[in-house]
């Protein structure tokens, strides 16, 4: 809270494990950090913060003032370790961010608990749809699950089936999505892998990132 300003910054929702955990309730309101007032919101936050610093944060809760030692940390990405361009659809992992939104949909929730423990959590997320290319032309969005193509279900980014032979335009696809309400839409899509080829970025153990074209169906049922 700011005495000029009247700003107040509340929790709305901590992440489990984090640093946070166990000393911020979710519905407390952030008073000082370090003895100053938070007067500019996460901002003023990240000014008087210090990575692996215990930081005194004063809070509002349940009609009292309350002090509580943290220790900040640097939240690092959002975990995505590949990035897969397919017929113009940027494609990841299902992110964190989304997981801890409860923005995920019941149905790919589902298939993480089908899932052996040591698997990757289920889900291909659009973050993108490229301009131009056959999922745009074809009135396809960003910010929707990929559940099925052409009936098989698609619950890994390998599970996207490879493109087909680069001579012309492909057979047309039929892609069943989800959106974060878990509303369902079936959208028909032409190929083009000629001038739309498949394409996969992958993270490294260091850091850097190696992008792969992806092989055609034809050259995969050969080897």
């Amino acid at each position: 809270w700011s005495p000029a300003r009247q700003v107040v910054l509340c929790v709305c929702r901590l992440e489990k494990g984090g640093p946070a955990d166990g000393l911020i309730k979710e519905g407390d309101v952030l008073v000082r950090a370090a003895g100053n007032y938070v007067s500019d919101g996460v901002l003023s936050l990240a000014n008087i913060a210090t990575q692996g610093e215990k930081l005194k944060l004063q809070v509002f809760r349940s009609g009292a003032l309350t002090t509580v030692d943290a220790v900040p940390r640097a939240a690092g990405s959002d975990g995505s370790e590949q990035v897969v361009v397919w017929h113009g659809l940027v494609c990841v992992a299902t992110p964190r961010a989304l997981r801890r939104a409860a923005l995920v949909p019941e149905e790919v929730l589902a298939e993480d608990n089908k899932a052996p423990a040591a698997s990757s959590p289920a889900g291909v997320y659009v973050i993108r749809v490229c301009f131009g290319g056959p999922s745009q032309s074809t009135g396809m969005s960003a910010r929707v699950f990929i559940m099925e193509v052409d009936g098989k279900p698609i619950r890994r980014l390998s599970d996207l089936p490879a493109p087909a032979p680069s001579t012309g335009l492909g057979a047309d696809l039929r892609i069943r999505t989800v959106d974060h309400l878990g509303r369902a839409s079936m959208e028909t899509l032409r190929p083009d892998p000629t001038f739309w080829p498949s394409s996969s970025l992958t993270r490294s153990a260091d850091g850097t990132w190696r992008r792969e074209m992806q092989a055609e169906e034809e050259t995969k049922s050969k080897t």
